[in-house]
């Protein structure tokens, strides 16, 4: 079974939401690259999962996206078509990560997928 293993919080304003999320939460955040941060939701072996917050590039509406973990990744994209949904970015590799693209369900609802790469 797939499990959701990451979340991602989108904002216009990346200072002021790190700073009400720390605030109430506790949350730290590490930049990873220019206009996303991971964000640290406890320590290490405590239940629950860690997310990103990345800058929007839209006036749209602001989003939380939930990435699922998933054995191979070509495979469950072409679940997602099959379903109705649709694959809105082209699958991308994330450095000593994975390999990950970006979906949207059967009512437009997005979500990412991942495949880890194998730990050798």
């Amino acid at each position: 079974m797939s499990r959701v293993i990451h979340f991602e919080i989108e904002t216009r304003n990346p200072e002021g939401k790190m700073a009400f999320y720390e605030e109430v939460f506790g949350w730290k955040f590490q930049e990873m690259m220019e206009g996303y941060w991971i964000i640290i939701t406890g320590e290490d072996g405590e239940e629950g999962i860690d997310g990103g917050l990345m800058r929007s590039s839209t006036e749209e509406a602001l989003r939380t996206v939930n990435s699922i973990t998933v054995a191979d990744l070509d495979e469950y994209l072409g679940k997602v078509e099959r379903a109705g949904g649709k694959v809105t970015s082209a699958k991308m590799e994330i450095a000593e990560v994975g390999d990950f693209a970006y979906c949207e369900d059967s009512e437009g609802l997005a979500f990412g997928v991942i495949q880890f790469f194998k730990k050798e």
